[in-house]
């Protein structure tokens, strides 16, 4: 019995053929990310000031229920890209981020649902050598402009967010992640 089973295994994986599909997405210049975070006096903001690239401009993947599930869907980030407005607030945000020891932020998109007014990303965030899976919105705008935020929460990471002044200024562990992509995409199957 374990031989038939096995043999109609095996004679099912030559009559298999992917689905998957390809495109050809390019970041354009003039695409955003920036971290947005508060204290207990005011709020600051770090842009990512490079240029957003990815690991590779092609795209494997493929549709399902009106979900994308994609492969090799990667943005690397490097941490000491951000500017967050001086040099004081960039070394704390370097230290923060630890970035001697993790100079890179992944992004790494599994799947796109789409829904009527937004998509929902699934996507895995690497910060300091930990990996977390987060769902958030992101909208089609015009052309291919798409933006969305992600709010999460530094601890999930294990960091801990600085005290300032013997901890008279607190900075609140949840940031918020803006993205604001203007892609040119290029169904190639």
């Amino acid at each position: 019995m374990k031989a038939l089973i096995f043999l109609f295994c095996l004679t099912s994986l030559g009559f298999y053929v992917s689905s998957d599909k390809v495109a050809e997405i390019q970041i354009k210049e003039g695409s955003e990310i920036v971290i947005e975070g508060r204290s207990n006096l005011n709020r600051f903001s770090c842009g990512y000031d490079a240029n957003i690239t990815q690991s590779k401009n092609l795209i494997t993947y493929d549709i399902v229920d009106n979900t994308f599930f994609l492969k090799d869907a990667n943005l690397m980030l490097q941490s000491k890209q951000f500017d967050c407005g001086g040099p004081l607030i960039n070394k704390d945000f370097n230290k923060l981020m630890q970035t001697d020891l993790y100079p890179n932020i992944s992004i790494k998109l599994n799947q796109v649902k789409v829904e009527q007014e937004a998509y929902i990303i699934t996507a895995n965030i690497k910060i300091a050598g930990k990996s977390k899976k987060y769902k958030f919105d992101m909208c089609h705008n015009q052309d291919n402009n798409y933006t969305g935020e992600l709010s999460l929460n530094i601890q999930d990471f294990d960091l801990q967010a600085p005290n300032k002044l013997l901890g008279a200024i607190k900075v609140d562990p949840v940031i918020d992640i803006n993205f604001d992509m203007d892609l040119a995409i290029n169904q190639n199957q």
